[in-house]
């Protein structure tokens, strides 16, 4: 008995009192924090760059034509790019870009005409509106004045010789049409006679860029001729017709007397057969468009007679004037006609005003001439200048720019920093330039 409430007071006693829990042991905290997930928030390139190369006979049109551009399309394309850029001397290999989206290769972003290693012309496409917008831009380039110096020898002549100190053929040509103005060559050059040339120049990665050479200076000195000295005036404006060489008195080193229609050239469309900006068909362009602004004076070429003085929906309103030679030259698109048949008119004298009427895409003028059987000829044919001298604030700036080149020459002379260049490396490295350009943007 005594067992058995024993047994029941142990039983009570385990009840109240349970077995305490096991202690707990304090786990260390790490001292690592957990970062985030590494996300990349660069952007990702969703373009693609196409670059193509003009091959021989192409024209812009050709190029958009590769590019899937619709006809519509390749005319605002051509359209807007020809009023900025001068697309009348395109060379097989020149390069064009076309940009597009990745997701969408048949929409196209924008379009870039670079007719050297400096200079870009772009159009960008807007995506919603379809809106064009055009860009120009020139890289910095270096720039260095040269001086050539040289005397003809025996069996040789001023062109052979400018060649042989490796001008270019379009300096060459740019020189002897200089002097031919007042050296009659075939007659009077002779063995021993002596010339000079003062090149500027510029250098783009220390590459020279041909398109920029321009002579500053030229002269001959000969037993027979005697010496002439022609200098180059230029005005900020690179359009501008005033600029060419001169002699120091302000005369115009050309031979002609026919005067330029227009204060600036831009050719947006030269004479002969092109792709009509309108129509896209191809057809001959009888005459030469100058791209300028709306409402700039329109100046008779020569001193004529009015010979018509009209409109037509193609021509829009248009002037033609008859000249001394038996020649008629013709102005269309304008905006505004100053003078009336049957008229004399002087040369350089304001007959209209330039506009886009008729058949036009935008205000330009359209330049043609007829010979006397009444064919159209190419107005290139008739040499043409802005004046015959200088006067007035231009003799001023150009006696300025004269008294700076003969510095320049003295400078040279003293320094004896006649320089030549390894024109053959200069070709190659520009191409590999080129490609890695190309590399670089794609």
């Amino acid at each position: 008995m005594k067992t058995i409430v024993l047994g029941m007071a142990l039983f009570l006693l385990w009840a109240c009192f349970p077995e305490s829990p096991a202690p707990e042991i304090e786990q260390p905290v790490s001292q690592e924090k957990t970062e985030p997930p590494v996300v990349d928030t660069t952007p990702k390139d969703t373009t693609v760059w196409k670059h193509l190369q003009l091959e021989p006979g192409e024209g812009v049109f050709q190029v958009l034509g590769r590019l899937n551009v619709s006809h519509a399309k390749k005319m605002r394309l051509i359209n807007t790019l020809r009023f900025e850029a001068d697309l009348t001397s395109l060379r097989a290999g020149e390069r064009f870009s076309a940009k597009y989206h990745r997701d969408y290769t048949t929409a196209m972003r924008a379009f870039v005409y670079r007719p050297n290693r400096v200079t870009e012309h772009r159009i960008t496409i807007d995506p919603l509106s379809d809106s064009l917008h055009y860009s120009f831009s020139r890289k910095e380039t270096d720039v260095q004045e040269r001086m050539l110096m040289g005397t003809i020898g025996p069996g040789s002549s001023l062109n052979a010789s400018l060649l042989k100190a490796g001008l270019s053929q379009n300096i060459t040509s740019v020189v002897n049409g200089i002097l031919l103005c007042k050296v009659a060559f075939r007659t009077d050059a002779r063995v021993g006679d002596t010339f000079t040339v003062l090149l500027h120049e510029e250098f783009y990665r220390d590459s020279l860029i041909p398109e920029f050479t321009r002579v500053l200076y030229t002269d001959y000195r000969g037993s027979r001729s005697g010496t002439h000295r022609a200098y180059r005036y230029s005005e900020e404006d690179e359009t501008s017709i005033y600029n060419g060489h001169y002699t120091r008195e302000g005369t115009a080193l050309i031979h002609s007397a026919v005067r330029y229609p227009l204060d600036r050239l831009h050719v947006s469309s030269p004479y002969g057969w092109r792709t009509h900006p309108i129509t896209g068909r191809r057809s001959f362009h009888n005459g030469i468009d100058y791209a300028i602004e709306h409402g700039a004076p329109v100046y008779a070429v020569a001193p004529g007679r009015v010979v018509v003085s009209g409109y037509d929906r193609y021509s829009g309103n248009k002037i033609a004037i008859r000249h001394a030679d038996g020649y008629t030259s013709y102005y269309l698109h304008l905006s505004q006609k100053n003078v009336r048949v049957g008229q004399s008119v002087h040369s350089r004298q304001v007959i209209g005003r330039v506009g886009s009427t008729g058949m036009s895409t935008g205000p330009h003028l359209h330049l043609g001439f007829r010979n006397p059987q009444g064919n159209w000829v190419n107005p290139n044919s008739k040499r043409m200048i802005a004046t015959q001298r200088l006067s007035g604030e231009r003799l001023e700036k150009l006696e300025k720019q004269a008294a700076r080149i003969d510095t320049v020459k003295e400078q040279i002379q003293n320094n004896d920093a006649v320089v030549f260049f390894d024109h053959e490396k200069q070709i190659a490295q520009r191409e590999k330039e080129e490609e890695e350009e190309l590399s670089d943007e794609g």
